[in-house]
């Protein structure tokens, strides 16, 4: 497993989010986290690259394990650099160029070769899919971009700076449809070198792009399995409403 969350509980102030989340997640695949709005899919995400701790009154108990080490014995900027976030809006720096935005984690972490910095901007655009849309405006402000390609140039920020994981929070959620689709093409393509975990509460998305999906409701892990079998068989009614559409009508009747 490339992560492997035991026991994970998460509170700001006296709320409690997370409850005894155990799960693990497969270097090289995509994995879903479903669930409807505010049960917890967002701070799971920040428990696990240590930014729910930024929060005030933020607490987290049990253990979030990379590669079987325990990030919160890292320093936090190392686990930050090991895993990469995506936000649920794009969010280019603003006064900064495309070049600038991808080439700050680079600049940050040390690298003050010109000519290594400007080929390591390359690769991430490549990777993300951008280079050949903004190769000849480098110099043009970030957030000069369409929606999609500032989702796409977040994504190249943070590939610059060469994580193993990548969360994402809802990144199509303000995305149209084609805008989407580029997008999901990209995080299959990802796969194939990066261990991906993904937010949504679009089902279809889930089925498209991940290989397991776990749902979460109310801070609980209620089910994981592979993307294929949670879709056709799951075992919780809350999962099997949820997946059909009927999830409100249900929890209305409870």
């Amino acid at each position: 497993m490339k992560l492997r969350l035991e026991n994970v509980n998460a509170w700001i102030g006296r709320k409690q989010i997370l409850y005894d989340v155990n799960l693990g997640i497969e270097e090289g695949k995509v994995t879903a986290v479903m669930g409807p709005s505010g049960c917890g899919k967002t701070t799971l995400l920040r428990v696990i690259n240590r930014m729910h701790e930024e929060v005030r009154g933020a607490r987290v108990s049990g253990t979030v394990l990379l590669d079987g080490e325990d990030v919160y014995k890292m320093p936090a900027s190392v686990v930050r650099r090991r895993i990469g976030m995506i936000f649920q809006k794009p969010n280019p720096f603003p006064n900064m160029s495309i070049f600038e935005n991808v080439a700050i984690g680079l600049k940050l972490s040390g690298i003050k070769d010109k000519e290594l910095i400007r080929r390591k901007v390359r690769e991430a655009l490549e990777a993300a899919a951008l280079w050949d849309e903004v190769k000849d405006e480098l110099d043009k402000p970030g957030t000069a971009l369409s929606g999609g390609q500032q989702q796409r140039l977040c994504i190249a920020r943070a590939l610059a700076v060469e994580p193993e994981v990548i969360l994402m929070d809802e990144p199509t959620s303000a995305l149209d449809p084609i805008a989407t689709s580029k997008l999901e093409e990209l995080i299959r393509k990802l796969s194939k070198n990066y261990t991906v975990v993904i937010v949504t509460h679009n089902v279809r998305q889930a089925a498209r792009v991940s290989d397991y999906a776990a749902f979460i409701y109310e801070g609980r892990i209620l089910e994981f399995n592979s993307t294929a079998e949670l879709l056709k068989n799951p075992r919780n009614k809350l999962t099997e409403s949820f997946i059909t559409g009927r999830f409100e009508m249900l929890r209305e009747v409870a």
